[in-house]
């Protein structure tokens, strides 16, 4: 099924920018997360691989980046970016491949030195 023209629209100019190699977008997934409201840490899997992309629209975040130790199986804090409203944050190789991401339940983020773009954000 096509994609509708709206989003068709804002797909066409993250082609432009030649982060897909010359394919075209043929898939988005679209969620809503509420204040106070996370996403479970979790890799996506070979069906998007080489690379995903996540714009973020509603308002800021941190995206928490995290291993799992292979004889714990526990996960294991790596680094956070704070995506900014608006932002588009682009994940592949190793990132893609070997980190988890997930954003924690919390209705406001602690900004903290973990948080790998600290330098490039602007905060209010």
């Amino acid at each position: 099924k096509a994609l509708p023209p709206w989003l068709k629209t804002h797909c066409t100019k993250l082609e432009g920018e030649g982060l897909f190699s010359g394919t075209h977008i043929n898939h988005v997934l679209i969620n809503e997360y509420t204040p106070g409201q996370g996403i479970m840490p979790h890799v996506d899997g070979p069906l998007f691989t080489p690379l995903i992309t996540t714009l973020n629209l509603g308002s800021s975040c941190l995206l928490n980046f995290q291993t799992r130790d292979s004889e714990t199986d526990c996960l294991e804090d790596q680094f956070s970016l704070f995506l900014e409203e608006g932002s588009l944050l682009v994940q592949t190789h190793e990132v893609y491949e070997r980190f988890l991401h997930g954003i924690e339940e919390v209705k406001e983020d602690l900004i903290t030195e973990k948080v790998a773009n600290l330098g490039e954000i602007c905060l209010n």
